[in-house]
């Protein structure tokens, strides 16, 4: 009996070591079943070099859309809007909206468009009759300090009564630097550009610094205004309003819907109150 099951296993090995033969083991190369890769050691995908890849029309990146064309030159220069409205777009978005007369700092230029920064965001505008720019004589450093810090605000949400920078020197942590209303922007302006300390609100400003005539107000001083809600009152308790003066009729401020400059309307002088310097 063993003999013949000795015989049998003779006749059949050949066929059990062919069937062997072809089958894959364990992911072995040659096989089908492959070998789970460990999680720890799973090559990441490698990015796409877009460096070519860009139009080359499109206008450059902006690495640092709050720095100054050129923060040397004589002049501060300005985008003026001459459109009836104009709509600005970042990375293909609507961030707002800018309207006749309205200025926009230049914060660089290519061969078809200006650049500007409106509520942080870079915004390319087109070079063509919608637009134009205007020039303003510089002032001291440290005044021109005060005024590219407010530039940096332009665009941001007017907000009555936003937290302040500071409270007499003291950082207010609760400040936010996507929301100001006139007096807070004007505290922040000085304090962070020029590291003077301002009063909170436009009535404690209007007392502090240097008394200006109107007549030899200029470059970075603060203009002090009534409106028709306060025009009745006396003393301090007038001032409704406060913007930071450019030069050539021009004020940076907030008054009832983002931080832009503007120019100073007859109405708004009919309101006027005063001048104050303070650097």
């Amino acid at each position: 009996m063993i003999r013949y099951k000795f015989l049998l296993l003779i006749l059949i090995l050949p066929f059990i070591l062919v069937a062997c033969a072809g089958t894959n083991i364990s992911g072995l190369e040659g096989g089908t079943t492959e070998i789970e890769t460990p999680p720890s050691q799973t090559p990441e995908p490698s990015l796409p070099n877009n460096e070519n890849s860009e139009n080359e029309n499109k206008p450059p990146v902006v690495q640092s859309p709050l720095i100054p064309l050129n923060p040397s030159q004589s002049f501060d220069r300005l985008i003026e809007i001459k459109a009836t409205s104009l709509v600005l777009y970042s990375n293909k978005k609507v961030v707002g909206t800018v309207y006749k007369n309205d200025l926009l700092p230049l914060i660089d230029e290519t061969s078809n468009y200006y650049i500007t920064t409106f509520n942080y965001n870079p915004v390319y505008i087109e070079k063509n009759g919608q637009v134009g720019i205007k020039k303003l004589p510089k002032s001291s450093s440290k005044i021109e300090k005060v005024i590219e810090t407010a530039k940096k605000t332009i665009g941001t949400k007017y907000v009555y009564g936003a937290e302040r920078y500071h409270y007499n020197g003291k950082r207010n942590y609760n400040f936010n630097k996507l929301y100001f209303d006139c007096s807070s922007l004007t505290q922040y302006a000085y304090f962070v550009g020029a590291n003077v300390v301002i009063g909170a609100n436009s009535r404690i400003q209007s007392t502090e610094g240097k008394v200006i005539k109107k007549s030899n107000i200029s470059r970075g001083d603060l203009l002090f205004f009534t409106n028709s809600s306060r025009q009745n009152n006396t003393g301090i308790e007038r001032v409704g309003h406060v913007g930071i003066y450019l030069g050539d009729n021009l004020m940076l401020h907030t008054a009832s819907d983002y931080a832009i400059i503007e120019p100073i309307s007859s109405k708004r002088w009919s309101y006027y109150i005063s001048a104050r310097r303070y650097v």
